[in-house]
């Protein structure tokens, strides 16, 4: 997918948010990668990423999994932000984690999942973002 005059990005927005079949298969491959690291939760951001980070947490076992949000919402208390520039998204980006969410985090086994990693910032951010919940990331995985 093209980001800006001369840089691509390797994303399929078609089968990444709305093909059922790949994201099932997918999703599992990824589970079956990540599983040795014994994460406790997925963790990703907003938005195109959730359905696959679903299907990860489902073929782990997982009853939840952390979405984290990319705007403050009116309903939310007490979050904690990082700021990230991804090359994907014009301007500056704010990442939002929940205090329930951190809940779900603190000292608890963590795996980033990304639909596609390009620089890295989004992941360090995210990164950023758990520790500061007290959670440890034991993995990273993207498609």
């Amino acid at each position: 997918m093209p980001i800006s005059d001369g840089l691509w990005i390797a994303s399929d927005v078609g089968l990444i948010l709305g093909d059922v079949e790949f994201i099932d298969k997918a999703g599992r491959e990824v589970a079956r990668a990540v599983r040795q690291y014994s994460p406790e939760v997925i963790v990703t951001a907003e938005a195109k990423a959730v359905a696959m980070a679903y299907e990860v947490a489902r073929g782990l076992g997982h009853e939840r999994f952390v979405v984290i949000r990319k705007s403050i919402k009116g309903y939310m208390r007490g979050y904690i932000t990082e700021s990230v520039k991804s090359i994907t998204t014009r301007g500056l980006q704010v990442l939002v984690l929940t205090e329930e969410d951190a809940k779900l985090i603190r000292g608890g086994r963590v795996c980033l999942f990304d639909d596609v990693v390009s620089t890295g910032d989004t992941m360090k951010a995210l990164e950023r973002l758990i520790r500061r919940a007290s959670g440890d990331v034991v993995c990273e995985a993207c498609i």
